[in-house]
């Protein structure tokens, strides 16, 4: 990928080539970083509830950080001129549909709701010996 991008730049002069570098490496990448950061914040809060059902948010940071993720690989390739192959675009839609998947199989499934079904937690330094 990396050697097609190069082939890419190099076969493009002047205000073509700069236009054609910042907007892949510049805005693409923030793009697929932005999502990479998001899916990051679904993990982190995902783990904080390990033991209770998975809430709304949680699954939409994983489901639309992979999307956004995907898109910003998409626009990456089309800035640089690269074939993209329609499957990546489909799974941005197909990671976008994973959301009420996440909620179901993490126990928050329809007639359940997030907070009625979680166990209490334990509090450090609030347990008896």
């Amino acid at each position: 990928m990396i050697q097609r991008a190069e082939h890419a730049l190099a076969s493009v002069q002047g205000h073509p080539r700069a236009r054609m570098a910042l907007y892949t490496f510049g805005y693409a990448h923030l793009i697929m970083i932005g999502g990479v950061v998001v899916v990051a914040a679904g993990v982190k809060q995902l783990i904080e509830q390990l033991h209770e059902p998975t809430r709304p948010a949680t699954a939409v940071l994983l489901g639309c950080g992979i999307a956004i993720y995907l898109a910003g690989d998409v626009l990456f390739r089309r800035f640089i001129a690269v074939p993209s192959s329609r499957l990546r675009l489909s799974l941005v839609a197909i990671s976008l549909a994973t959301i009420p998947v996440g909620l179901w199989a993490g126990g928050a499934g329809p007639g359940r709701h997030a907070a009625g079904n979680a166990r209490p937690r334990a509090r450090l330094g609030t347990q008896k010996c």
